[in-house]
């Protein structure tokens, strides 16, 4: 029986509280959380948010009872103040009536050397990637934590009234008065504008003076998320704190910090699959819900060799002799902390920020690493898949940085961004 035969549909139940559990049902054991982690309200009046994914199907226990109290086959997820908590109970096998058929040999020499080929390519990647895995110490540790005492007064929540200065009321009316289409999805209000006007009020909504000076100046202005396969189209660093000695950045997740695609580019990745409106509101109510932060720690750069797709190792993007100073940092770790929470790191992932060498400007190009590994691997995260180009469309001081503020536009074309101003039942943004 091959598991991945049919798709089924997959439904996330959780309370309104954010911090309440969120069941995730189906058949569906065995799915990563990152599918799952786009929400909405729930069709029905029961006030619980579901979100629906096709993944593959496999047998799974019954592991909990849905709203109305009927048991559901599939994996519990709890969303904790200290992050995700999953539970799957093991496989019960195939599908029930399924034919078992015994996989064929592979005897000829096309297959034979179809092996050869991925048995070197695996050669090469534990070659590559030795030093980087040896260095992983289970379990992944919050790179935030050791700022929680010595900066934060303890406080292990970090949000962007946080900040030792916030942005003031005035500022965010006005912002909110530039965009079209306001409208509020759940408790979330969010509006549209057109691709060039966004760029400029993400940067003007997010420069907080005696903040953005604090900031390297690598980390200023806007960014394109270039290739990303979701409908994430703009993100903006510039609204955070930056703690010298640690050389930890934090940013955390704000209104006029992100801007999704409200459309389908002609150039969309994956010809615009992740780009319908639908999917694109589920991404944006659900980020703006989690509240995410995020921390980058910059190192000197590994300078790790390059692997064949689909392998892939931390730091091969940018150049060794980079040093970890303010002015010349060309790597980092990134983590994300659902609900501000710096004490647990919200993503499986490995993630990186790999400065590419450029010559429009340092800090102007970024490869946004994503590095995965299947369980049987360890600590190892060494398979590379949903990175992309982090690329500055606005410098430091609000200017076009060409030639990718052109490209920019060129690709949006007549698609207008989405933006999240706030959430009017939470009360005023703080």
């Amino acid at each position: 029986w091959n598991p991945c035969r049919k798709p089924c549909e997959a439904k996330v139940y959780g309370s309104k509280d954010p911090f309440g559990p969120i069941a995730l049902g189906g058949i569906n054991a065995g799915v990563p959380l990152l599918w799952h982690r786009w929400l909405r309200p729930a069709d029905d009046a029961s006030g619980h948010m579901m979100a629906y994914k096709q993944v593959p199907m496999t047998m799974c226990q019954p592991a909990f009872t849905d709203p109305t109290g009927q048991p559901v086959q599939g994996m519990l997820v709890e969303l904790t103040p200290y992050g995700y908590r999953a539970i799957c109970p093991a496989p019960l096998g195939p599908e029930p009536g399924a034919t078992q058929t015994r996989p064929r040999r592979c005897l000829s020499c096309h297959c034979a050397g179809i092996l050869a080929a991925l048995l070197c390519l695996l050669a090469a990647a534990s070659a590559a990637s030795w030093d980087f895995c040896v260095l992983q110490a289970p379990p992944r540790l919050s790179q935030a934590a050791p700022l929680i005492d010595k900066y934060l007064d303890g406080s292990r929540y970090f949000y962007d009234w946080n900040m030792p200065i916030r942005r003031s009321t005035e500022l965010l009316d006005d912002c909110r008065a530039q965009l079209q289409n306001l409208t509020v999805i759940s408790n979330m209000e969010f509006g549209t504008l057109g691709a060039a006007d966004s760029v400029k009020l993400l940067y003007r909504c997010t420069k907080v003076p005696g903040v953005f000076e604090q900031v390297p100046e690598k980390l200023r202005g806007v960014f394109w998320m270039k290739g990303n396969a979701m409908g994430e189209e703009l993100a903006v660093l510039q609204n955070g704190q930056w703690f010298e000695e640690e050389q930890t950045y934090l940013s955390p997740f704000a209104p006029y910090m992100w801007a999704w695609s409200w459309g389908t580019p002609s150039g969309a990745p994956l010809s615009g699959h992740f780009y319908e409106r639908e999917e694109v509101k589920l991404q944006a109510f659900s980020l703006a819900t989690l509240r995410a932060g995020f921390s980058y720690k910059f190192s000197s750069c590994p300078g790790r060799p390059s692997l064949p797709w689909p392998f892939g190792v931390p730091g091969n993007r940018c150049d060794k002799d980079s040093s970890a100073s303010a002015d010349d940092m060309t790597y980092a770790t990134l983590q994300s902390h659902v609900m501000g929470d710096l004490e647990a790191v919200s993503q499986p992932e490995y993630y990186t920020l790999e400065e590419i060498p450029d010559e429009a400007q340092l800090g102007s190009k970024w490869y946004r690493g994503i590095y995965f590994g299947f369980e049987w691997m360890g600590r190892c995260k060494v398979v590379s898949g949903g990175s992309y180009e982090l690329t500055k469309i606005l410098d430091a001081n609000g200017e076009p940085l060409e030639p990718y503020y052109s490209e920019f536009l060129e690709y949006m074309g007549s698609v207008p961004l989405l933006m999240w101003t706030g959430s009017p039942s939470m009360g005023p943004i703080r």
